[in-house]
This record gives structure tokens, C-alpha cells and sequence, in this order.
């Protein structure tokens, strides 16, 4: 209880807020006598404490936490230095350290995630379309929409993480149904102007209630208490409303440009009238 006093000085000088600290350092001061029956804590959520935080040396307990000074330079380097010296199979563990673990190993796996999603979007749209204008304005709407997510996430400052990185290749599947349906549609329609407004009015409410639906159900998730869920569903509902909005633009305004550079067949020669015959 000596070093209380010293904790609470090294907590000020390191810019800590030591009036927030001052129940915690009471309780230093003037602990608790009463015992604890630790059978009994793991049989309570707080079992997740004695697990992490309670070990055995010897017969002897022993009790590992600290406290990690904000935007100290070199500050875990000296924790785990300290923590190492004492014991070289100790480990430390906290959210920190697991996210900047999860951070190296998402910029290491997502690059490669998506451009084996990628590839396999492509086969199975040549697969399915069997033609290279379709194929090409289907990746189009998929591209530009992933670029419209990414941009609108760095707008409303939501964070790429292990949950919501994740979903970005998932959205490459659900915009590129959009866009095969459009596609897969004006085939049937025929060119021509009047044939894109018809495929809009016969295919697009569907695809606007499929791809709505499926926003509201990622959007249900932004509710959520714990923020990696939270920022799932913000981006699956910005992604599939965004797919959406980028299909009705794109795939009309592609066929419409192609249908104008492809020369029209032109029209047959009337017929020549026959030739007079005397009558006899």
C-alpha cells in the first residue's frame, strides 16, 4: 500500500486523469478484508477474470493486469519487456493487442480474399451471360460499387475492422445479381431505347425490393451494442443500397451507349415495280 501514492503520481505524469482513478485508489488505500471464495467466482460470468487475469506459482496466487499509458511512445515495448524478465512465458493479452493483430492479419488476407472473390465473380458471370459487352458491364457495376462504399465509409467515418472488412466481398456477390438481371432481362426486350425503359419497369422493382430488403436486415445490425457488429451492418447497408443505385445507372446507360455504336442494319431495298408488259 506504500506505492499508491507512486501510482497515483506516475498516473498524472504520464497524463492520465487521476480524479477518475480516485475510487480505485481508495480502495488501495483502505481494502477490503472480507475473503473471497474463488470456487464460487467461477461459477459466475466474473470467471473470465480469475482465467485471465489468476494464476498459480508454487502454491502461491498470483494476480497479472496493467494499465497502458495512451500515446506514450515505446510504452507496451517497456510492459512486456518488464513482464518477459519476470516470466518468459507469460503473454499479454487485451483488446489492443488483439486488434493490431487483427489489423496485420486483414491488410495481409483481404487483398487476397478479394481477388479471389473477384475471379470467381468473373467466371461465373462469362458462365452465365456468354457475352463479353454483359460480362464487362456487370464487373463495371460491381467495381463501381465497391469504389462508392469505400469512399462513403472514409464520409461517415466508419472503420474497417475484422467484421465490417469482411463484408466487401460478400457485397461483390450481391451487387453483381443486380446487374445480371438487368442484363439477363433486356435480352428479351430487345435495343432500342424503349427497350431499356421496359426492362427498367418490368425488372427494376424487383431487384429495388430485393436489394432494399437485404439493407434493412444489415441495417437492423447498426442497432447493436457491441461496434464490430454495428459497423457490419452499416456497411452491408450502404453496400447493398449503393449496388443498387450503381445497376439502375450503369447497366441502362451502358446498353444505351453500345446499342448506339452498334451500326444499324440497313433497310431492305423496296421492291422493284414489275415491268409493263403489252397487252395483247
Amino acid at each position: 500500500f506504500l506505492h499508491v501514492d507512486d501510482l497515483a503520481r506516475a498516473l498524472t505524469e504520464t497524463g492520465f486523469a487521476v480524479d477518475r482513478f480516485e475510487g480505485a485508489i481508495a480502495s488501495m488505500k483502505h481494502p477490503s478484508h472480507d475473503l473471497v471464495d474463488l470456487e464460487l467466482l467461477r461459477q459466475k460470468p466474473s470467471a473470465i477474470l480469475i482465467s485471465r487475469y489468476l494464476g498459480k506459482d508454487e502454491g502461491d496466487q498470483l494476480v497479472g493486469i496493467y494499465v497502458r499509458p495512451r500515446d506514450v511512445p515505446g510504452a507496451i515495448d517497456r510492459i512486456e519487456a518488464a513482464v518477459q524478465e519476470q516470466d518468459p512465458t507469460a503473454v499479454l493479452t487485451g483488446y489492443t493487442r488483439l486488434e493490431a493483430s487483427l489489423r496485420a492479419s486483414l491488410s495481409h488476407d483481404i487483398p487476397r480474399i478479394a481477388i479471389v472473390a473477384g475471379i470467381l465473380v468473373i467466371l461465373a458471370l462469362v458462365a452465365s451471360l456468354r457475352s463479353a459487352r454483359d460480362v464487362a458491364l456487370a464487373a463495371l457495376v460491381v467495381t463501381c460499387e465497391v469504389a462508392a462504399v469505400l469512399l462513403l465509409l472514409r464520409v461517415f467515418h466508419i472503420p474497417l475492422h475484422a467484421y465490417s472488412a469482411l463484408v466487401i466481398p460478400v457485397l461483390l456477390g450481391i451487387t453483381v445479381d443486380e446487374g445480371m438481371f438487368l442484363l439477363q432481362r433486356s435480352r428479351t426486350e430487345g435495343s432500342g431505347p424503349d427497350a431499356i425503359a421496359r426492362t427498367l419497369r418490368d425488372e427494376g422493382p424487383p431487384i429495388a425490393a430485393t436489394a432494399l430488403t437485404t439493407a434493412v436486415g444489415f441495417g437492423a445490425l447498426a442497432f447493436c451494442d457491441f461496434d464490430g457488429l454495428a459497423d457490419l451492418g452499416r456497411v452491408g447497408a450502404i453496400g447493398s443500397a449503393v449496388g443498387l443505385l450503381v445497376a439502375l445507372l450503369v447497366v441502362p446507360a451502358g446498353l444505351r451507349l453500345t446499342s448506339r455504336s452498334t451500326p444499324a442494319a440497313p433497310d431492305p431495298a423496296p421492291p422493284s415495280p414489275p415491268d409493263p408488259t403489252p397487252a395483247s
